[in-house]
């Protein structure tokens, strides 16, 4: 132990003057959907589970910027142009791993609702209220519609965010903070490792918001118990 802190010591003296940015916008701190697109004939607005529209925000996930919808559960869906008195049917299903939509099965379906289109303008209108049960962090989910002889086709996609907290020093999320997550920052530091942005955020001890050699040290003294993170 005594050997490999001298080494990250002395590592850390070597990459001193090396840095890297640790957020290039406000890292994501709530859970909700995001990188939500649809065609120009629907509009969608995000809600939450009581049904209050939700105002999207630029945040960082994964490293970029995303508009995020905070604790946004639901969609509320309206497509136009349709034909008055139709029936329509909307299906949310969760996308394969190639973004492409499967055969809905009890798996991958997480929501199902069929409605009839009433007049409006340049046709019909037909609403729906989206509530897609079990999302999953990451996964891209599509709405798909169908009705009036169209077969159930994508006319929009979201993904969800799930926050996860993270702890100030454990840069490998073994639950420990120990010289290892120090070696995993100053690897950073000298742009030899990609940390995620869950990860960056506990490498950043000093809350300079910068991943630095002095990140390193502070976490070897907490691992020493010389300090508090």
């Amino acid at each position: 132990m005594r050997k490999l802190i001298v080494y990250l010591i002395t590592a850390a003296m070597l990459v001193s003057m090396l840095a890297v940015p640790a957020f290039a916008a406000d890292p994501a701190t709530e859970s909700g959907i995001y990188d939500l697109q649809y065609e120009n004939n629907i509009t969608v607005v995000p809600q939450k589970a009581n049904g209050t529209a939700v105002q999207g925000k630029t945040v960082s996930i994964d490293g970029a910027d995303k508009t995020l919808y905070p604790e946004a559960e639901k969609l509320a869906l309206t497509y136009s142009r349709v034909t008055a008195n139709a029936y329509y049917l909307a299906v949310v299903i969760e996308a394969d791993a190639n973004g492409s939509m499967p055969s809905p099965t009890e798996d991958n379906l997480t929501y199902i609702d069929q409605q009839t289109a009433t007049t409006g303008t340049g046709g019909g209108t037909v609403s729906f209220t989206l509530f897609p049960k079990e999302m999953k962090a990451g996964k891209t989910y599509l709405i798909c519609i169908s009705g009036n002889g169209q077969a159930l086709a994508p006319v929009g996609n979201f993904k969800y965010f799930e926050y996860v907290p993270y702890v100030l020093g454990d840069v490998d999320e073994d639950t420990l903070i120990s010289p290892k997550d120090a070696l995993w920052v100053l690897q950073a530091a000298a742009h030899n490792r990609d940390l995620t942005e869950k990860q960056t955020k506990a490498a950043d001890v000093d809350k300079d918001e910068l991943v630095s050699p002095k990140d390193a040290l502070w976490i070897l003294q907490a691992a020493a118990h010389n300090r508090v993170l």
